[in-house]
């Protein structure tokens, strides 16, 4: 029963007019309190108030200096891209990942960070990465394409991967790119291991442009 004054409890029946309950009440006209045109449609029975709560969801952006080289934890990114690694160019405002150039040959270069599902990701919410990338002043021969790899860290090894969207073909203009990653059993405190890559194929020609990647960031959704 709702904290009501007991003669509310014993004068409101079900289906009464509020306006009737009033009157048994012994309100007069002018007295408090007043009743619009509500009726009560049910009885008063002893429940418990369950109000809609919201989940929100949001964006977390990857510090681009936290790269580490692919298959190597403990090194940074090199400056200069290697052999299959992207490497850090500075810009006036941050670092970018930068692929190898291709020049009549293909290339397939890769960085790589852990990044956990903060403590207000929603179980089972979607979970996206979005990469800023571009290729450099003129596409490739046969394509310039980003690319992610999403696995699950836990007790020193990688699951499978859980991205399901396959590489993307770039443009000379720095756009987003949204990578889907598969959120069942997934929870907050999850490590993903991200896996970047951007794959460069010039065969038959001789273009000698590389990619780069400016901003990757976990955009989370709501529950």
């Amino acid at each position: 029963m709702p904290n009501l004054p007991a003669i509310w409890k014993q004068t409101i029946l079900p289906t009464e007019t509020l306006a009737t309950a009033r009157t048994a009440m012994g309100l007069g006209t002018g007295d408090s309190p007043t009743f619009a045109a509500a009726t009560i449609t049910g009885a008063l029975t002893a429940g418990t108030l369950s109000p809609a709560v919201s989940t929100f969801g949001g964006t977390m952006a990857l510090r681009m200096v936290d790269f580490r080289k692919d298959a190597a934890w403990k090194t940074v990114v090199d400056a200069a891209p290697g052999s299959s690694l992207l490497g850090q160019a500075a810009t006036t405002a941050g670092v970018n990942l930068v692929g190898n150039t291709s020049s009549n040959d293909t290339h397939s270069d890769y960085a790589q960070i852990d990044a956990v599902l903060p403590a207000w990701y929603i179980s089972g919410a979607t979970i996206t990465v979005r990469i800023r990338a571009k290729w450099t002043t003129t596409l490739l021969t046969v394509s310039s394409t980003v690319d992610l790899e999403a696995k699950v860290a836990a007790d020193g090894s990688l699951g499978s991967d859980i991205c399901t969207t396959p590489a993307q073909q770039t443009t000379t203009s720095f756009a987003n790119y949204n990578f889907t990653v598969t959120p069942t059993g997934r929870v907050a405190g999850d490590t993903l291991t991200l896996r970047v890559a951007l794959l460069g194929n010039d065969t038959g020609g001789a273009v000698g442009t590389a990619g780069a990647i400016s901003a990757i960031s976990l955009v989370l959704g709501t529950s």
